[in-house]
């Protein structure tokens, strides 16, 4: 069953970052990972939320997803991200 990361994130360095997106997606794809979602330009329909950037990655299931967020692969990216941006992420399960 697919599994989603959602996460909704506030880049503080766009300079910075810019290495980090240059090598997430290969990243991401190495463990079965796509982008189904980016966006900069979120509609809030209800409550207070407000997403600076909202990323939705699709895996082929939960494991997937911990295998990549734990790798040795993501963690130097992981520290670029969390030296230049702040932010949220949860996992879901598809239908």
């Amino acid at each position: 069953m697919s599994a989603y990361l959602v996460i909704d994130i506030d880049i503080s360095n766009p300079v910075n970052f810019k290495e980090y997106e240059n090598k997430i997606f290969d990243v991401i794809a190495h463990f079965g990972g796509r982008p189904i979602v980016h966006d900069n330009n979120v509609t809030t329909m209800e409550g207070d939320w407000q997403p600076k950037r909202l990323v939705i990655l699709e895996f082929p299931n939960k494991q997937s997803i911990e295998a990549f967020f734990n790798s040795e692969m993501y963690e130097p990216l992981k520290k670029i991200r969390r030296a230049n941006s702040t932010g949220k992420a949860i996992v879901v399960e598809g239908l």
